[in-house]
């Protein structure tokens, strides 16, 4: 696909007129002829490639051969936020970058975007916050603004283990790192992992007061085993929360 670009031949200084000529392939081995690129307002007009036909010239597109980058269904010549950050493309410094920090949170939804550990603790600001409040962090988070996706009552973090290292998001303190004391174990078979988050944890300090297999602080009781009584205890249950899911 290519878009019809068109200039005033009368502000064109002539230098440039000679490279539009040249662009357009006049008097060259494509055949193209001064005549073929005026339109009738006597205004030069010659096409512009555009691969993806998303309206937005290959020149100036990130995505060239991708029509619609972020996957939204809306092509990215007509997209209001064609990097689907929650900032529309006018207000959005970047708008083809969704995290200009990479601390993991969204810039529409970032208090400071540009700041990636705000608080200094040397953890990313995505690691520490939950825009949705559904207990995924928003660094593992795919649907940040929306709690429950598959809309089921049961919000995602209590759903989702994105490590796979048998501990739901919700309760996991390291949510990305399957092996967060590196000794080999996942952590969710690990009897010596610890529920405080890293850098901060030390081997061996975790108990688990009603012997389920969850340590205080991974828990959602110290005192039920089976909290949703489904007949397995909530150690070995991939959702602790839900009856249904065993």
């Amino acid at each position: 696909m290519r878009i019809a670009l068109s200039i005033s031949f009368r502000s064109l200084p002539m230098m440039a007129f000679g490279l539009l000529l040249g662009l357009a392939g006049c008097g060259t081995e494509s055949g193209g002829s001064i005549s073929s690129i005026f339109n009738n307002n006597g205004n030069i007009s010659f096409p512009v490639p555009d691969t993806d036909g998303d309206g937005i010239p290959d020149a100036i597109d990130p995505h060239p051969t991708n029509a619609d980058a972020d996957g939204d269904g809306i092509i990215d010549g007509v997209d209001s936020d064609v990097d689907d950050d929650f900032l529309v493309n006018p207000e959005d410094p970047a708008p083809w970058n969704p995290d200009i920090d990479g601390d993991g949170i969204l810039d529409g939804l970032d208090g400071a975007p540009t700041d990636p550990d705000t608080n200094t603790n040397g953890l990313s600001d995505g690691l520490e916050s939950d825009n949705d409040s559904d207990g995924s962090v928003d660094f593992i988070d795919g649907a940040p603004a929306n709690p429950d996706v598959d809309q089921n009552g049961i919000v995602d973090g209590f759903q989702n283990d994105y490590d796979n290292d048998g501990i739901i998001d919700a309760m996991d303190p390291d949510p990305t790192l399957p092996d967060a004391n590196n000794n080999g174990i996942v952590d969710g078979s690990d009897p010596s992992y610890d529920p405080a988050p890293s850098p901060y944890a030390q081997d061996g300090e975790g108990t688990d007061a009603d012997s389920d297999g969850l340590f205080v602080g991974f828990d959602p009781s110290d005192a039920e085993p089976d909290y949703d009584g489904d007949g397995m205890l909530d150690g070995e249950d991939p959702n602790p929360l839900d009856p249904s899911v065993f």
